[in-house]
């Protein structure tokens, strides 16, 4: 969808991680929907650490 629209940071890298985040933004909100996520780690369905029990602040 970045190559797509040609969507990159001022470096020229794709803004992947922002799209990912637009994506999900917009399937949260009932916009879209997304297929089933990939189960790889960095799948963006499921980031939330609130949302998925993985609580990141130290103990």
């Amino acid at each position: 969808m970045c190559e797509a629209l040609n969507w990159k940071q001022p470096n020229g890298v794709l803004r992947d991680v922002v799209c990912r985040g637009l994506l999900l933004m917009l399937e949260r909100a009932g916009q879209i929907q997304l297929p089933p996520g990939s189960g790889h780690p960095f799948a963006t369905s499921g980031d939330n650490p609130a949302e998925n029990g993985h609580d990141r602040k130290p103990s």
